[in-house]
């Protein structure tokens, strides 16, 4: 009668019985924490399958309880009591979640082995770092071997988690890159001014190489493999022949010294390049680079494209490049003699291709005005004739002016104009301008009447007014003494001819 008193009372009062909204987690794992969700749960105690769960806390609207080791696994009924009443729910128990106790090593390193203590193993179903699976190689319900994927995503710290269906179980870790091996050098030899691949197992990132105690230019780094990767590099015409060794730096770490890379001497007509227009080249359009040798190069490296070549200018195409806009890089064009690199960005631009239809004069001529006419011209920077660059005067949409530098190289050579990308190239052909025409040479001794065209004086006349004769002398037999005169007469008149017909000429030209 009293409980019953007492319980009318609290109903008039407003205290309802206990409910149960949720419970989490779900399912609820053995040994784990959980909490009921509900209302009116303040000083409430809980069961499972008339096992007694240990409350941790109670509040109105929540319960926070530990599930015992020994509840049976299943689907379960759960039932909250209070002074108010008594509330249930059904449950599912399972498993206790994986639970980590030791990571070995402490650090993870990309393509090692690793292993985890703890309880509870046997239920793990994955294993990942960051979302990328492990192979796990061994697994009992306390230790499991795993291998750490070689991504080198996951260098720095990391999540571990263990998936099971009890939930999952994550702790955070360090992962570390791997000591750089080289496995191969190819060619090997080589000569100096050469392309040369490097192999092993090198993670791809911010990867360098010293040849010979000298730092070399790295082109390209590409993963070939879990776990391995190539560098292609270029052996600087510098580089002494003989035996050298080769260092490796990847992800902050140096391998040990290998090889030794045979270096022999360059190839003495090796190609060259000393220009790149232009140097920032709209993905999908055309370059020209320019330089010395180029006339045999068939291929380039970074996906760049060989168009055609002459000895002082290479037309590549940008379709099948490998870098990313944005990024600057490090690019070789090759022939059977060697390498030449250069630098090179591609933009996000939109190609904007300038023509080129016609060249006045054609011949050009070095230090003289060339107008240059097409279409697409109002973004050209830069003009080339024979590998030489040249200064622009005047830019419009259809017409450029030059005026052709004094070191272009003379005779037929190919002109073409560059924006964010190159052009078609045109033939042009470079003269010397002409010597300036001389004036007449007026010695300072003869006065204003000497010279090839001053006045003859006439001999003396005779009577009738034509020129005396003089009587010659009688001819003997000393031949040339006594005919000297008569000789010396001829060979004036014969230079006085001359003299003149030049003069004439020179005046009518």
């Amino acid at each position: 009668m009293i409980c019953q008193l007492l319980l009318s009372q609290l109903l008039a009062l407003g205290v309802a019985a206990p409910s149960i909204d949720s419970v989490v987690p779900s399912p609820l794992p053995r040994a784990a924490t959980a909490e009921v969700l509900g209302s009116e749960l303040s000083g409430a105690t809980l069961m499972i399958a008339a096992i007694p769960q240990q409350v941790l806390f109670a509040e109105p609207l929540r319960v926070r309880f530990m599930v015992a080791a020994e509840t049976p696994l299943g689907a379960q009924t759960l039932v909250v009591t209070t002074a108010m009443g008594v509330a249930q729910v059904a449950v599912e128990v399972v498993a206790p979640s994986p639970l980590v106790t030791v990571v070995n090593p402490p650090d993870l390193v990309l393509g090692g082995r690793a292993t985890l203590q703890g309880m509870a193993l046997g239920a793990v179903t994955a294993v990942s770092l960051d979302g990328v699976p492990c192979v796990v190689s061994e697994q009992t319900d306390v230790v499991i071997a795993f291998e750490v994927p070689f991504d080198p995503g996951l260098l720095g710290q990391a999540a571990l988690r263990l998936d099971s269906p009890s939930g999952p179980a994550q702790r955070t870790v360090n992962v570390l890159a791997p000591l750089p091996v080289v496995d191969a050098l190819v060619p090997n030899p080589v000569p100096a001014g050469s392309l040369v691949t490097v192999r092993g197992m090198i993670v791809p990132l911010a990867v360098s190489v010293r040849i010979g105690g000298s730092e070399v230019p790295v082109l390209t780094t590409r993963a070939t493999g879990p776990g391995s990767a190539e560098v292609l590099v270029f052996v600087p015409r510098t580089v002494a022949p003989g035996p050298r060794d080769v260092l490796v730096r990847a992800a902050g770490l140096t391998s040990t010294p290998s090889g030794p890379l045979l270096v022999q001497a360059p190839a003495p007509d090796g190609p060259s390049v000393s220009a790149v227009y232009p140097g920032k080249v709209a993905a999908g359009g055309e370059l020209w680079v320019v330089g010395a040798d180029l006339d045999q190069i068939r291929s380039a490296t970074g996906g760049l494209e060989v168009i055609e070549c002459d000895r002082r200018a290479c037309r590549l195409g940008t379709t099948n490049i490998e870098s990313a806009p944005g990024v600057p890089f490090k690019a070789a064009v090759v022939d059977p003699r060697g390498a030449a690199i250069f630098d090179l960005e591609l933009s996000d631009e939109a190609p904007l291709v300038p023509v080129i239809t016609s060249l006045a004069p054609n011949p050009a001529t070095r230090g003289a005005p060339l107008v240059i006419r097409g279409e697409r011209l109002g973004q050209v920077r830069s003009v080339v004739i024979g590998g030489v660059a040249q200064s622009l005067d005047f830019v419009d949409v259809d017409r450029l002016e030059i005026t052709v530098a004094l070191g272009t190289p003379l005779g037929a050579e190919r002109v073409f104009v560059a924006g964010n990308v190159g052009s078609l190239a045109t033939m042009v052909t470079v003269l010397d301008p002409l010597p300036a025409e001389p004036g007449p040479e007026v010695s300072p001794e003869s006065g204003p009447e000497s010279g090839p065209d001053a006045p003859i004086e006439p001999g003396p006349e005779s009577a009738q007014g034509e020129p005396a004769i003089e009587p010659r002398a009688p001819a003997t037999d000393a031949g040339c003494a006594t005919g000297g005169a008569e000789s010396s007469l001829g060979l004036g008149l014969l230079a006085l001819l001359v003299v003149r017909t030049r003069s004439r000429s020179r005046s009518r030209a």
